[in-house]
């Protein structure tokens, strides 16, 4: 029988962690940053956690596009620029729900969606980007765990 851990427990997190197993094209580099996330401990290196996972979803959610670029997914505006991660992410939900009459997989990623949007969010896009451009922003490890299980379950569909 496998532990379970409670969700602000840091051990809860490496157990997702190490459980997720990214499939699909163009998934590499999600990769390659899982395994450097599998490596840091959060408690230590929480400013390198969250630029790692925030690059997996932007890679990722990059990637699905491209997955679905015939069903009308895109990341870049009609004028060739990028769109906002946030932007991608709520067209990513809406297609995974088929906007919102999935109602099983609306309730899995309601959190994500949720957290990801929030302005003062700790894992909102948001603050992930203050984290890289903003000197006087700051986190906390502890504040990442509960955040963490709030927004995975995204990451996973983006790469199942």
């Amino acid at each position: 029988m496998k532990n379970a851990y409670a969700l602000t427990d840091v051990k809860s997190v490496n157990k997702k962690l190490k459980g997720f197993k990214p499939n699909g094209m163009n998934r590499e580099k999600v990769v390659s940053l899982l395994e450097e996330m599998r490596q840091l401990k959060i408690e230590t290196h929480p400013f390198s956690f969250c630029f790692l996972f925030r690059s997996m979803f932007e890679i990722s959610a990059k990637a699905f596009c491209k997955d679905h670029k015939k069903e009308g997914l895109s990341s870049v505006k009609q004028n060739g620029y990028d769109k906002d991660l946030s932007d991608i992410l709520r067209d990513i939900v809406k297609f995974i729900t088929v906007n919102g009459t999935i109602k099983e997989k609306e309730k899995i990623l309601h959190g994500a969606l949720t957290e990801l949007n929030k302005k003062d969010g700790i894992l909102s896009v948001t603050s992930l980007n203050h984290l890289v451009h903003n000197p006087g922003f700051s986190i906390q490890s502890t504040d990442l765990c509960k955040l963490f299980h709030n927004i995975f379950p995204l990451l996973e569909e983006m790469n199942n």
